[in-house]
């Protein structure tokens, strides 16, 4: 299993612009950032791209907008450079999400428990 951030729900709008997420809650009129939508801080990390990478590359920092469906749920990793989420595999079903995580261990000088 990989750990990812879940971040949208069926019926939500969203659209990804210099690695930060953009979400239209399902029922609401506005965009929201991805930080205005959780109820703590987290760090990203978004490395710059080569001046020569094609966005419609995975691993852009920016996609179009999409709606997801009933039973879609889109996921994010903090490592947006390095690691595979919804921008590249496609939304995710519900029966896909096993878990939620309650506590991180390491590094040992960043213990949290959620």
């Amino acid at each position: 299993p990989v750990i990812r951030r879940l971040l949208g729900f069926p019926g939500d709008t969203l659209y990804l612009e210099s690695g930060i997420l953009h979400i239209k809650p399902a029922g609401s009129s506005h965009y929201l950032t991805e930080f205005e939508l959780v109820d703590r801080s987290y760090e990203l990390r978004i490395d710059p791209l080569p001046d020569n990478w094609d966005s419609t590359l995975p691993f852009s920092h920016s996609f179009p907008e999409i709606t997801l469906a009933d039973d879609e749920f889109f996921v994010l990793c903090d490592n947006r450079l390095m690691a595979g989420d919804s921008r590249i595999w496609g939304s995710t079903g519900r029966d896909r999400i096993i878990g939620k995580v309650l506590f991180r261990y390491w590094p040992i000088g960043r213990l949290e428990e959620f």
